[in-house]
Formats: structure tokens, sequence, C-alpha cells
């Protein structure tokens, strides 16, 4: 069998992100076609004249031998899943008759250039990765020969760092008429879900597009995405990051025009590794003020380059605050003998999001602040009564009041007002008030003494 030399590869595909065709064929004859060769006993065979790389949507060229002189054959794929392949415009698959393929004198072909097919007519699903099967027909008899091959996608992993410009390149990628170049975008993958981008969503107004474009007459495009930084600044800000293995696929035709018989859908062209956004540095942000109830705590802190947007977090013993997320915090009642820190997170365009986390600081119990003193009113004589105030305390704290005689309680004696007693006569009275908060240590405050007369 004589078979045309490999024709040599006919383009470069930017990145390797083009899906490829490498022909693996395996010529068998399934009986006679036609009537054999006078010239010479063999068994009629084809092959594909191109090795690869090519994708769906390029051509493909036939030669053969040992066919019967002035034979006419048809070309299909994989019985009638997509169809007659290489016949004339305006024949209903599968009931294609006519046919590209004209055997000569000498039993050999070489067929018109004939292309693969990037979609099955019945549903416009695109040619998926794996084997698939040419067939020669004889209509009269119907005889076939087969030969395979193999659609599969060619992977470059491309390192590449978050919030950079990523160019993808495809060929092939024409409408299912195969008049013009198809509208195409380009998806980002991570595990089983895909990126989107935050409002509004540019370059287009579904968010999970991250470039879109139209390819030329040729089938051929050339886009660029902007990866996004994994923060949430500027046009490149998302969440989640980018960092890690993405999968790009590319989507044409009906996602994006609404014209069910143009599609190309959900075409895996590569997978990159995305390296992490370089993160900002400083200095673990610094706390100052009171750390007690009463007192409020600052956090401040500097990165470099400078950060577009702060944000803060408190932390009790490590543990988030709820709704502590400002630059100052007043400890609560509940703080005390637990330890305070912030976790302070910058952001700025092009750059992961970086925390920092401050030292952690130690909560006391506040300080009750007595403002006025407790005082003893009324005449001290035996039989009369005398009235003590609380004095005023801040923050307002709980009091407790006990009566004392030469500076020791007096049992049962803890009302505001006390009936002088025969008990009472010739020593001194006074009042103490003892003030309590949560979160607060206890304080004591004594009224000034008076003298109960003997008379």
């Amino acid at each position: 069998m004589t078979v045309p030399p490999a024709r040599a590869l006919r383009r470069a595909v930017p990145l390797a992100l083009a899906p490829a065709l490498a022909v693996v064929l395996a010529a068998a004859a399934l009986g006679p076609v036609g009537t054999p060769s006078a010239t010479a006993a063999c068994t009629p065979s084809f092959a594909v004249d191109e090795p690869g790389p090519l994708v769906p949507g390029e051509t493909l060229h036939l030669s053969g031998t040992c066919f019967a002189p002035g034979q006419r054959l048809a070309i299909k794929m994989d019985a009638d899943s997509y169809g007659q392949i290489g016949a004339d415009d305006g024949e209903d698959a599968p009931y294609r008759t006519r046919s590209r393929v004209q055997v000569e004198d000498d039993g050999t072909f070489r067929a018109e250039p004939v292309v693969v097919p990037r979609f099955q007519p019945a549903n416009g699903v695109a040619t998926t990765s794996g084997s698939h099967t040419l067939h020669l027909l004889d209509n009269d008899p119907v005889t076939t020969v087969r030969a395979t091959f193999t659609v599969r996608a060619e992977h470059a992993a491309t390192a590449v760092v978050e919030g950079e410009e990523l160019q993808i390149s495809g060929t092939g990628f024409r409408d299912r008429a195969g008049t013009g170049g198809s509208q195409v975008a380009v998806l980002l993958w991570s595990g089983d879900e895909v990126l989107t981008r935050p409002a509004p969503h540019a370059p287009h107004a579904d968010a999970k597009f991250w470039a879109t474009g139209q390819a030329d007459a040729s089938g051929a495009f050339t886009l660029t995405a902007s990866l996004p930084d994994g923060g949430r600044l500027g046009a490149r800000g998302s969440v989640p990051s980018a960092a890690g293995s993405l999968e790009v696929r590319v989507y044409s035709g009906r996602e994006l025009t609404g014209d069910a018989h143009d599609l190309t859908r959900n075409l895996p062209l590569t997978d990159i590794e995305v390296a992490a956004a370089p993160t900002l540095t400083g200095d673990a942000p610094r706390v100052s003020g009171r750390p007690s109830p009463g007192g409020v705590l600052r956090a401040s802190a500097a990165f470099a380059p400078a950060a577009q947007q702060l944000s803060h977090q408190w932390l009790r013993d490590g543990t988030p605050i709820d709704g502590a997320t400002a630059a100052a915090y007043r400890p609560v009642p509940g703080d005390v003998g637990a330890r305070l820190s912030v976790a302070v997170t910058g952001e700025a365009a092009g750059h992961a999001p970086t925390t920092l986390t401050s030292r952690e600081v130690p909560v006391v119990r506040g300080a009750l602040v007595r403002t006025a003193r407790p005082q003893v009113r009324g005449v001290a004589r035996v039989g009369r009564t005398l009235r003590a105030t609380r004095g005023s305390w801040s923050p307002r704290a709980s009091t407790r009041v006990q009566w004392l005689r030469d500076g020791r309680p007096i049992t049962g004696a803890t009302r505001l007002t006390r009936r002088v007693a025969a008990a009472d006569r010739g020593h001194t009275l006074r009042v103490r008030v003892t003030a309590s908060r949560p979160g607060y240590a206890t304080m004591t405050a004594r009224s000034t003494g008076v003298r109960v007369r003997r008379g």
C-alpha cells in the first residue's frame, strides 16, 4: 500500500491550549468494495494524511488504494452520529448520497479536504475526546472500509500568578454552518466550581465569563483574561482566591447568542497552575489603650505597599468576637481574665489579602470611680433618726450600706436610716457603702463620723 508522506504541522497554538487530533490508524477491510482492481489483488484500505495535531473544525485529507476504478465513496463518522462528512450543503443527513471521494483508474484516491465535525447534528454536542471511526461506504453493494482516529486534548500547565493576564488561543471555532467564526467566551473552573467575577461582571453580563470575543473567519481566536487576585478590590478582585489548579474552558454559540442551532459548550482547553498573588508585608499590629471594662483598645497597622483597605477582627483567647470588627474595641465584663488581640487584614489591588495579628493583651477588672462621698445627716442623739446617702459612682454600680459604731459593723444596721440607740451614746457613728459592678473591682467608701451625745 502506498501512503503519501505525513503533512507537516501547519500551525503552533499559543500556550498549547487548543485541543488536537492525533490520528491513530487501524484500517481494516470488512469486505469487498465494488469490483477489485484488475491491476492488483489487494485489500482496499485508506489512511489520513495528517498525523496531527489537529482540532475539530480543521480539515482532513484521506488517501486510499486497492479500490475499484471509478468507484464513488461516501464518508461517515461514528455511524450516523455525525452524519456524512464532506457532502455538499443542503443534503439531509443521514440520507446524503453524494460524496467527495472519487476512485481513479489505478484504484487509488485522494479525497477533497473534509472538515472534522465539531458537533453532532442531532443535538449539537461538541466532538468528544476519545476514539472515533471513519467509514467509507459504497451504497451498491452496501459495504464499508473503516479507519479510526483519536480526538484528545493537548494540555500544557503554564504557571501564572493571580492578578496577571492569561492569553487563551484556539482554532476551529467556526459557527455550525461553517461560514464564519463563532462567539467565544472563557470560563475558569476550580474543582467543581466555576469562578465568577464580582459585579458588574465585566467584560460580559454573565458573571462566569472572564473573557469574550469573536473568532475570525477561519475559526481562530486569541483572548486575554485578567485572572482574579483573590482580593476584593479592583477589576481583578474575586473571592475565593484563584491560586491552585484551574481548568480553562471555552463556551461558544448558544451560550452567548441564544441560538440553539449554533453550539459549542463547555469545551475544556487546558489546565493551568496559578501561583498565589504577592502578599503585603508589615509588622504585627499595635494595641493601645486600657484593657479593662470601661476602657477602650485601639488597633494600628501599616502595610507595604500601602493597603487600600483595612478590616479588623478582635479575638478573645484566639476566637473571633462577634461584631467586633472596628479599629477600636471596648472590653466587656466577659473579657475579664481573657486575653485580647486583633487581626488586621490589608488589601491592595494586585495583591492577595494579607492578615497580621497583634500580641495578646490580658484584660483586668475595671476600676469604679467615686464621684460623691457617702454622708450622714441628722441630729446624733438617742431616739433621733440619722439618714445616710450612698454617694455616687462611675460607672453606675450596685451598693450595700453598713452602719459602723466606732468603726465596727452594727449587726442588722444595713438600711439608709438608723434610729440612734442607747448603746450608741458616747460613740461615733458613720456609714460604709460598698459599690460593685460586673467586670469591675469592688470599691468601698465611708462617710464622715458623727458622735452621739451622752445627754
